[in-house]
C-alpha cells in the first residue's frame, strides 16, 4: 500500500491516459483488441513432415524446429525469407534430435539436443559455435528461453531453473504450492514466465503473479514468452483439446488465434510485439506462424506506453 501511495501520481497519470483512450474509442473497456496479420511458416522440402516456430528477435530473425520423414528433429533459422538447417554436432545418437527454442538479439540460439537424454545448448550462428549446458543434477536438461545477457531458463525433473551467465550458477525456480514448475522465457529485467500446476505465472524478483486468461471457458493458462517491454504471450485451454493464443500487456488480454486454426500456441514475442508460434489446421497438420500487429509495431508501442504504466496492477500477486 505504501508503495502504491508513493507512486499515486504516476498511476493517476497512467489512469488518465487509459481513460482518455477509452473515451476516444482507442481501447475497449474489457479487453485489449489487437489486430494481427498472420502468415504460415513451413520448412520447405518433400521429406519434411511438419515444422513450428518458437522464437523471434528484434531483427525479425525466426527460429524453430522441423521434423523429417525419419522422425529426426532439426533446428532451423529463418532470415530474410531464407531457411537454414542445423544439427548439434555433439550427439552420438544415430537419430538426429536438435530443437531450437529461442533467439536473442546477439544471434545466440537456445535449445536442446538428444544424446540418450535431452541436453541444453546455445548455438551462436554469428561465430558458428555450440555450447552445452547440463543441469548439475545430471538428468535431462530442457532449455526453453534466454535473454541478451545469456541467462537461460528451462526445467529438469519437476523443477524449473535459471542459469546466470555472469556467475555460471544454476538456481531452482519453484512456483509456491505447485507440484511442478516449467520456466519458458526470461527478459532483460530478469522477469521469468512459465507454467506450473498452479497455472501460468510471472516471476518478478521474488514475487509470483498469476497469468490467467480472463474467460470462463479457460481451464488452464501457460505463459510462453515475455519481451523486454513486459508484454507476455501464451495460450489457454478450452476443455482438453481446444487451445487459443493470447497477448497480455499487464492490464488486458487479447486473443491471438491463427485464422481457422483448431489450436494456436504462440511461442515467442519480440519488442515490436511480433509473434511466432504454432497452429494445427482443420486436418490436424502442424504449422508454424508469424503474426505482425496491425497497426504497425511502432504504433503499437506508442499505444502500449500508456498501458504499460499500469503493468502489474491487474496481475494478482499470489505468493512470494
Amino acid at each position: 500500500m505504501k508503495k502504491f501511495l508513493a507512486n499515486h501520481g504516476k498511476v493517476a497519470l497512467a489512469c488518465s491516459s487509459i481513460i482518455l483512450m477509452l473515451t476516444i474509442g482507442l481501447l475497449p473497456a474489457k479487453a485489449l483488441a489487437i489486430a494481427y496479420s498472420f502468415s504460415s511458416i513451413d520448412y520447405p522440402g518433400e521429406n519434411v513432415n511438419f515444422s513450428y516456430a518458437t522464437g523471434i528477435n528484434d531483427d525479425g530473425i525466426i527460429v524453430g524446429t522441423y521434423v523429417d520423414n525419419t522422425s529426426s528433429r532439426h533446428g532451423y533459422l529463418l532470415q530474410n525469407g531464407a531457411f537454414s538447417s542445423f544439427d548439434c554436432p555433439y550427439t552420438s545418437d544415430p537419430t538426429l534430435m536438435t530443437e531450437f527454442t529461442d533467439i536473442n538479439n546477439n544471434g545466440q540460439i537456445s535449445g536442446m539436443y538428444w544424446d540418450n537424454k535431452w541436453r541444453g545448448i546455445v548455438y551462436d550462428y554469428t561465430t558458428d559455435t555450440w555450447t552445452q549446458y547440463d543441469h548439475p543434477s545430471g538428468g535431462t536438461t530442457y532449455v526453453h528461453g534466454h535473454n541478451d545477457a545469456g541467462d537461460l531458463v528451462g526445467y529438469y525433473s519437476n523443477l524449473a531453473f535459471v542459469y546466470k551467465k555472469s556467475t555460471g550458477d544454476f538456481s531452482d525456480i519453484e512456483d509456491p504450492g505447485s507440484s511442478f514448475t516449467i520456466a519458458n522465457d526470461i527478459n532483460e529485467a530478469g522477469d521469468i514466465v512459465g507454467r506450473s500446476s498452479e497455472g501460468g505465472f510471472l516471476k518478478s524478483g521474488s514475487s509470483y503473479s498469476d497469468i490467467a486468461y480472463t474467460d470462463p471457458a479457460a481451464v488452464s493458462t501457460s505463459a510462453t514468452s515475455i519481451n523486454d517491454v513486459g508484454v507476455i504471450v501464451g495460450y489457454w485451454k478450452e476443455g482438453f483439446e481446444q487451445e487459443h493464443g493470447f497477448i497480455h500487456d499487464g492490464l488486458f488480454y487479447s486473443l491471438v488465434d491463427f485464422p481457422g486454426a483448431a489450436r494456436t500456441k504462440p511461442g515467442g514475442i519480440n519488442d515490436a510485439n511480433e509473434i511466432v508460434g504454432s497452429y494445427f489446421d482443420d486436418e490436424n497438420n502442424l504449422h508454424g506462424f508469424y503474426a505482425a500487429p496491425v497497426p504497425e509495431p511502432a504504433t503499437m508501442l506508442l499505444l502500449g506506453s500508456g498501458l504499460l504504466g499500469l503493468v502489474g496492477l491487474r496481475r494478482k500477486i499470489r505468493k512470494s
